[in-house]
């Protein structure tokens, strides 16, 4: 019997508040981030086999990474580390930071439950790592498209009310799978 090669998932948390938050506990299993994670490199990067870590955090840390990676003084919701190109079992293809605290307040407003909004996240910041991008238009028309697809996929839409913050309406071409180009660097962290 032959294993399926795939990328590995590693998630954990750090930060005084996400370890003593219940309600983040109890939001999402590390098998549901998993799960996510996997579902979004099977559409979006197929050849990807490289670890994925994710971590849940709180927004001091977030803060404190989006300060020192991205010289931006600020908490944020996500933030995606890529590494390599994920094509070699074992190897890092990235990572990705998700602040609960950010995360549950963004929930809230949306009508959406924590879990739902921490997927969101995990495919927003995902879809960061397998090269999409939304800085331009057109960019970010596809990855808004694409997310929205994902969600749906995964179940986070649910009760009738969408979790995904307003995007471009505007229809994304065929292709989901744009690759990142050699030419970009893979250790620029996005948010």
């Amino acid at each position: 019997m032959t294993i399926a090669k795939g990328p590995r998932v590693f998630v954990s948390g750090t930060g005084a508040r996400v370890a003593a938050s219940r309600v983040s506990r109890e939001a999402v299993s590390a098998r549901r981030v998993r799960d996510v994670v996997l579902h979004t490199v099977k559409r979006a990067a197929p050849q990807v086999i490289g670890d994925v870590g994710v971590l849940l955090t709180d927004d001091a840390s977030i803060r404190r990474l989006n300060k020192r990676f991205r010289a931006v003084d600020t908490s944020t919701d996500v933030l995606a580390f890529p590494l390599t190109d994920g094509l070699a079992e074992g190897e890092p293809f990235g990572d990705v930071v998700i602040s609960c605290q950010t995360a549950l307040r963004q929930a809230r407003s949306y009508g959406a439950s924590l879990g739902d909004e921490i997927s969101r996240l995990l495919i927003h910041g995902t879809l960061h790592l397998c090269g999409y991008d939304h800085h331009e238009r057109k960019e970010a028309a596809r990855m808004f498209a694409l997310t929205r697809r994902l969600l749906d996929d995964v179940g986070t839409v649910a009760r009738g009310t969408s979790v995904s913050p307003p995007m471009s309406r505007r229809k994304s071409r065929r292709g989901e799978k744009r690759q990142r180009s050699a030419s970009k660097d893979r250790t620029t962290p996005h948010a």
